[in-house]
């Protein structure tokens, strides 16, 4: 009995704790923003932008980019400022290319909060990836996927975030545009 009881205690414990994590996610309480699509076609000689929003698939310089979710977290515990959230956005890249890609967060997407720029957030990356999201960094071979998140932290009162994709700078970009409930 007294080696089963520790066992059935971390048990509990355990799901206890997964408990606590499912119910502190509120996917997704993000709305897909309304994108007026741009008309014609531009020069091939000049970087062009276009934009989505939740469930929208782009090709872009040999690429296919999904960004299939995103999601609040509020974790007044867990997160660094008071009046702050976690903002998560999952993507899906398909390597259309002959070669291998390399995918970074830091390098090939930026973010805006309500027109501002906004960094990376490795806490909320951690918190994500309670619920099994990983970050979306990797070399994709010719042929494949991966799927991924990007995190921020940012004011529980946003009411629209911007994310960037550009394969480098003064390329083609997607933006991927969210507005808050």
């Amino acid at each position: 009995m007294k080696k089963i009881l520790p066992i059935i205690m971390a048990f509990v414990t355990s799901l206890f704790f997964a408990s606590c994590v499912m119910d502190k996610m509120r996917p997704p309480v993000i709305e897909e923003a309304l994108i007026e699509m741009p008309a014609g076609g531009a020069s091939s000689a000049v970087a062009t932008t276009r934009h989505g929003t939740i469930g929208s698939t782009f090709n872009i310089n040999g690429l296919t980019i999904t960004l299939s979710n995103a999601y609040e977290y509020n974790y007044s515990s867990y997160t660094n400022k008071p009046g702050h959230v976690f903002l998560v956005f999952v993507f899906e890249i398909k390597n259309n290319n002959s070669t291998t890609v390399s995918i970074s967060s830091t390098r090939n997407f930026s973010a805006y909060v309500d027109n501002y720029l906004t960094p990376l957030d490795q806490a909320a990356i951690d918190v994500a990836s309670y619920d099994g999201f990983y970050p979306i960094d990797g070399t994709i071979a010719s042929g494949r996927s991966i799927k991924g998140i990007v995190g921020y932290e940012i004011p529980k009162d946003w009411q629209e975030f911007e994310v960037e994709f550009a394969r480098s700078p003064n390329k083609d970009k997607v933006v991927f545009a969210v507005v808050a409930r």
